[in-house]
């Protein structure tokens, strides 16, 4: 279910990096953010020309709320879905259940960033 941005969910999304300009696309409307019906899972999302793109993730249940993820990306026109992440570990069990495929790999500072994408057409 959409969640307006607020001080709790800046809060709760903090973790997954990139907060200042997760907040600014969040205030400008680029970015919508989505939580789980159980209220484990929040999730912020932004529309490309081509990809549905899952900017943050933070909580629980990533892989078992993946399916709405991927719906809301289907039914978003996109071409694909694309993420980043600098914790693959973290979304191992969301991979093994869709055909989602590492793109790319880059290297930021000390950290390593994963990029991947899935087909959605």
């Amino acid at each position: 279910m959409p969640v307006a941005w607020s001080p709790e969910v800046r809060r709760r999304l903090k973790p997954a990096g990139g907060i200042a300009a997760l907040s600014r696309e969040a205030e400008q409307g680029m970015t919508q953010v989505y939580q789980s019906n159980d209220g484990a899972l929040l999730v912020a999302v932004r529309r490309e020309p081509v990809d549905f793109v899952v900017v943050a993730a933070a909580g629980r249940g990533l892989a078992r709320h993946s399916g709405a993820i991927v719906a809301l990306a289907r039914q978003s026109g996109a071409a694909r879905l694309r993420f980043h992440t600098r914790h693959p570990g973290r979304v191992a069990n969301t991979i093994r259940r869709w055909p989602i495929r590492l793109t790319e790999t880059r290297r930021r500072g000390l950290a390593t960033e994963y990029v991947y994408h899935m087909e959605l057409r």
